[in-house]
């Protein structure tokens, strides 16, 4: 993360926090990921 004197203007502040949740939640899906893509294939016997 870049730090400036100057203050984020409200976009960037924006592009910080979407970059963050969309991180989160390529973690949260990849762990999430895991177990639902056994039940699948379970479900597919």
């Amino acid at each position: 993360m870049r730090c400036s004197n100057r203050t984020l203007g409200a976009r960037e502040v924006d592009d910080m926090v979407a970059a963050e949740v969309s991180a989160a939640m390529g973690v949260t899906l990849a762990v999430a990921g895991k177990p639902l893509e056994g039940l699948i294939r379970q479900t597919d016997d």
